[in-house]
This record gives structure tokens, C-alpha cells and sequence, in this order.
């Protein structure tokens, strides 16, 4: 598992494009989910979670999806949060978490609507 920090400015946008392989190249993720979850406390219910999205699959036969969160994602108090990515394969045998760390919302300067 890779642990990853990182920071987003309140009420911003925040994309990731994903890409699973092997020695082979991309590897065929039909069926698989992709979540991403933040919470304040590692002990909290995903219920209470700040964050839960999932990933959207774009080319399920290479093995690519996109992560993404919204202005609405992010439009938290700043602070910092644990999280998690978290695949689960289409035989839902298999769950992994793939990476994991702090995402920290910092506090934006500009709250005018565009």
C-alpha cells in the first residue's frame, strides 16, 4: 500500500487519472469499484465519512479510471482527514486498499460566486 499526503483548497476541484497494470500492461478492471473515502477519525462509520465518491471507469479493458472530487467534495471545514482508495474486484473475493494518508483542506481566499 502507498501512503500519500496531499492538500486541495477548500470549495476546489481535484482529479486523478488511475491506471492499473502488470508486467503485461494494463489489466482489465471490468466490473471493479473504485472508492474513496475521507473521514476525521479512522474509527468513524462510513456513515460519518466527509468524503465517499467512487472512481469512473474509463477504459475498464486497459485499466484506467478517473478520480475525481467536486467543489461539493471538498467544501469542508480546513482541516486535515484521513483516507483511503479502496478497489474491490468484480468478484468482490478480492478488496484492497491501494493507498492511503492525510488529505488536508486548506482555507481558500476567494468566496465570491464566479
Amino acid at each position: 500500500m502507498q501512503i500519500e499526503n496531499f492538500e486541495i483548497t477548500r470549495g476546489n476541484t481535484w482529479k486523478r487519472d488511475l491506471y492499473f497494470s502488470d508486467e503485461d500492461g494494463g489489466i482489465d478492471i471490468t466490473g471493479w469499484k473504485i472508492l474513496f473515502t475521507a473521514k476525521e477519525k479512522i474509527t468513524d462509520l462510513d456513515a460519518a465519512a466527509k468524503i465517499a465518491v467512487s472512481a469512473t471507469i474509463t477504459d475498464a479493458i486497459n485499466g484506467k479510471a478517473t478520480l475525481s472530487l467536486s467543489v461539493t467534495n471538498t467544501d469542508l471545514p480546513p482541516a486535515s482527514y484521513i483516507y483511503d482508495i479502496k478497489i474491490v474486484t468484480s468478484s468482490a473475493i478480492d478488496e484492497l486498499t491501494i493507498v492511503s494518508g492525510n488529505i488536508t483542506i486548506l482555507s481558500g481566499v476567494t468566496l465570491r460566486d464566479a
